[in-house]
């Protein structure tokens, strides 16, 4: 009794591994155009046409408000430095790498934002972009020099805008180096 007992754990086991190994089709056998069974449910059945939405899902009209309200369109910033990827009148600090780059509309605003690292004194960086201020005509709105933290926000006119920032970056050695750029995009009428 015991041997039939062993016996038949044996197989139901392999029995059980059998099933398991069945043929399960590699991803090179998938027919990716093949239509899943999990179709769009507002797909109709024929035609492959798209479903009417129900009375209940039909947006409401555009009211005159929303037809008259402009948005802006995207182009190159003014200061973008197409020769370098970079800030025409915010140059980045000469002795940094560069880590980051993003550029795109926020909210109404080209911005663009770099970000960079250097293992020179906080000292050093905060003469260069005191000095970068006045060579380029900076109007500085707020300064903080301090060894652990810098940073200026700065404006010229009524569009344009800039802020730097250098912090001490525990994990690594040296500082990192935020500078964020915008303008006011232009808004058709």
């Amino acid at each position: 009794m015991k041997k039939e007992a062993i016996w038949l754990c044996l197989w139901l086991a392999g029995a059980t591994g059998l099933a398991g190994c069945a043929h399960k089709p590699a991803y090179n056998e998938m027919d990716a155009n093949r239509a899943s069974r999990n179709q769009n449910q507002n797909q109709a059945s024929e035609g492959g046409q798209p479903a009417a939405p129900a009375a209940s899902e039909t947006p409401p009209p555009a009211t005159d408000a929303a037809q008259a309200t402009p948005t802006p369109t995207f182009k190159n910033p003014t200061f973008l430095d197409s020769s370098n990827s970079g800030i025409k009148d915010l140059p980045s600090y000469p002795n940094a790498y560069r880590i980051s780059v993003q550029i795109g509309p926020i909210q109404g605003v080209n911005t663009m934002s770099l970000g960079l690292t250097t293992s020179d004194s906080m000292d050093k960086v905060a003469a260069f972009y005191d000095q970068v201020a006045k060579e380029h005509k900076w109007t500085v709105v707020s300064k903080v020099i301090d060894p652990e933290f810098s940073e200026w926000t700065l404006k010229k006119g009524e569009t344009q805008d800039a802020k730097v920032q250098v912090k001490k970056d525990p994990p690594r050695p040296g500082l990192t180096i935020v500078m964020v750029r915008s303008e006011k995009m232009d808004v058709p009428k």
